[in-house]
Formats: C-alpha cells, sequence, structure tokens
C-alpha cells in the first residue's frame, strides 16, 4: 500500500470517529425540539428512526384557555420549543394502568403531538381529513397514527369494542371517552373523544371543529357515558409490539 493510500484511509477513520464522537444524545435531541422517536414509532422510515424536527403547533385560544386551567405539560409539547427532556413528559398517577401503551411516556408525547397535527380543523360530518373531519374519524385517524394499528368505525361502534369504564376518577391518559349525542336522555352513543387527564379530552366538535374540552363543561357532564383503554397484547413490552388489544 503507497503512503499516499494510507495517509487518505487515516483521514477517513478519523472523521468516522470524530463524527461518532459528536453524535447527539437524547437529551440533545429534547433540548433542540428534536425528538427522537425509534423507540415510540413502529415501522419508520429512515428519517424517523434518526428523529423528527418539531414545529410549534398552534392552539386554538379556547383549548389554550382549557390547558393552562387543567394541564399545563400540554402547552409545552405542543409548543415544541427550547423543550427539555423533564417538560416533555407528561405526568400521570401512580395508578397508571401498566397494561397501557400510554405507560411509555413517549407514547404519550406522540399522541399529544399527532392531536396537534389536527387542532383547529373544522367539524364536518362524515368528514375524515384536515378539511373537515367528524368525531369519529378524528379519533379513527389520531389512534389509527399513534398505535400503529387500524381503528376505525363511528363513535358507536367504537364504544362496542371496550369494557366500559364507568368512574370520571378511573380515566387516564389515552382513554377512548363515549358520549351520548344530542338527546342527553338517549343512551345511544353519538360522540367521542380522546382523554389525556385532569378531567380534558380532545375531540372534534360539531360547532367548534377539533378542540380540547373539559369534562366539568355540563353539555359533556351530562352526556358522558364511559371510558374505554387499549392494552398491550399479551404483556410485551410498549417498544416491541405495533399492535394493541382493548380491554375486555
Amino acid at each position: 500500500m503507497t503512503r499516499a493510500r494510507k495517509t487518505i484511509m487515516v483521514a477517513a477513520l478519523t472523521l468516522i470517529f470524530l463524527g461518532a464522537m459528536a453524535a447527539p444524545s437524547f437529551a440533545h435531541y429534547m433540548a433542540s425540539s428534536t425528538l427522537a422517536v425509534n423507540s415510540a414509532v413502529s415501522g419508520g422510515d429512515a428519517e424517523q428512526q434518526r428523529g423528527l424536527k418539531l414545529s410549534p403547533q398552534r392552539i386554538p385560544s379556547g383549548s389554550l384557555s382549557v390547558l393552562r386551567k387543567y394541564l399545563p405539560s400540554v402547552i409545552a409539547i405542543h409548543k415544541a420549543e427550547n423543550l427539555s427532556e423533564e417538560e416533555a413528559m407528561i405526568p400521570v398517577k401512580s395508578t397508571f394502568d401498566i397494561s397501557s401503551p400510554f405507560i411509555d411516556p413517549q407514547m404519550r408525547f406522540k399522541l399529544v403531538r399527532v392531536i396537534g397535527e389536527w387542532l383547529g380543523t373544522r367539524y364536518k360530518y362524515g368528514g375524515h381529513s384536515k378539511r373537515g373531519v367528524d368525531c369519529s374519524a378524528f379519533t379513527s385517524a389520531v389512534m389509527s397514527e399513534t398505535l400503529d394499528m387500524k381503528y376505525v368505525g363511528t363513535s358507536r361502534y367504537q364504544a362496542a369494542k371496550f369494557t366500559p369504564i364507568h368512574d370520571t376518577d378511573s380515566l387516564q391518559f389515552g382513554d377512548m371517552l363515549f358520549f351520548t349525542g344530542r338527546n342527553r336522555r338517549s343512551s345511544r352513543i353519538g360522540h367521542v373523544g380522546i382523554y389525556l387527564g385532569n378531567g380534558v379530552f380532545a375531540h372534534s366538535s360539531t360547532n367548534h371543529g377539533v378542540i380540547y374540552t373539559h369534562l366539568s363543561d355540563g353539555y359533556y357532564t351530562e352526556r358522558f357515558r364511559w371510558g374505554g383503554r387499549f392494552a398491550v397484547k399479551n404483556d410485551q413490552p410498549v417498544r416491541e409490539i405495533s399492535r394493541y388489544r382493548y380491554v375486555q
């Protein structure tokens, strides 16, 4: 081997070593508003495996007021500016059901970000896109993307998949919420949302589109019927599977 070729090889190896030493840690990703999602996303492409660059998400004023009062940690995740690792974590109770995929803090982060992509979308009956979406299409799209599974159907169809959780104190992050429609005396399910904690849920409202609302809102307090929960199949680690079961 000639001296010139040896010199080139040494230089190349030096560059590779220095590049590896300079690779950012997970904490650095968080601090620079970039989330390493490879352990929370199943089947992602190469860009996802390296990490996604996050942009601030717009929060409608009404939703912002609800979050400021009841769930401020979610605001930081939507804003995604100078986000520390601690700020990216949505706190949950010590009694949190460990069979839920949302026991993983990165899954909680992901769900909030996916919801954020829909915030402010207008309501449209039968709609299923960012141009207009109804309540069941919204929850279907969000949960399908977050959990990497096929989750579709009307609110009534979705409700039939779960064993009801009637006690609101037992609800936890990532649970589905089911309500009657305009007729609060009816037992027929006509609306669905996604629970994030401390009474806050995301849904596509007929009058306001995709927003955050609190369960203390009289309209929804009177119409809430039950919640439903996803769980990991066969107690496998969340990060090793891509399919979930309903708690039945």
